[in-house]
């Protein structure tokens, strides 16, 4: 995608985001689910901790 020592910083990230695109595009396809699970974060945890973060997490399967 890149040439030879171009943003080698950016490969990891890259990769990431490309496992990331190939698994949902894989689930909406079938061949995986999607499942949103509760990760036990509420309003008022998020107001303790001043973050501002998802209340549920995607996992694909």
């Amino acid at each position: 995608m890149w040439g030879e020592n171009e943003n080698i910083f950016y490969e990891s990230v890259m990769n990431r985001v490309m496992g990331v695109c190939y698994d949902l595009r894989h689930a909406l396809m079938g061949d995986r689910d999607i499942e949103f699970v509760d990760n036990g974060m509420d309003y008022d945890k998020m107001k303790w901790f001043l973050k501002y973060v998802p209340i549920k997490t995607c996992i694909t399967g």
